[in-house]
């Protein structure tokens, strides 16, 4: 019985922290890092972009909503150039390994899954411009 009872349990630890489980809801940008960018650009382009960078993160921040659904699609929320919020919807989905996530909203991008929990999602990509993202979840 205590055999079948530890085995019961085990499973259901694995079922709750699973990682699609964690990633389904609603997510809040906090912040953009473009440090890994700039790190391997030149003084030229560092000065020519980065400001431009700074400013369109200030816009987007707290005002970026991502959610995740479990049909595997998702919806994007986030200021364009005249900070009127624009929705954006495609799919999301693991790799094969479950430590990348790949969002499809007009052509695929790849993130390493750096950090996830209940609460806090880290996500890191090479494609240009290397960027690291931190969300927060939003209870709703």
């Amino acid at each position: 019985m205590k055999i079948f009872t530890f085995i019961s349990l085990f499973f259901l630890f694995v079922a709750c922290s699973s990682p699609t489980n964690n990633l389904i809801g609603k997510w809040k940008l906090e912040s953009i890092d473009y440090s890994p960018y700039f790190a391997e650009v030149s003084e030229e382009v560092k000065t020519m972009f980065q400001e431009k960078m700074e400013a369109q993160t200030k816009r987007m921040m707290g005002r970026t909503f991502f959610e995740f659904k479990e049909d595997n699609s998702m919806r994007l929320e986030s200021p364009n150039f005249e900070n009127i919020i624009v929705p954006f919807d495609g799919k999301w989905k693991f790799n094969n390994a479950k430590d990348s996530v790949i969002f499809d909203l007009d052509g695929e991008e790849h993130y390493k899954i750096k950090t996830m929990t209940t609460n806090k999602l880290v996500l890191t990509t090479n494609e240009s411009p290397k960027r690291i993202l931190s969300f927060s979840k939003i209870d709703l």
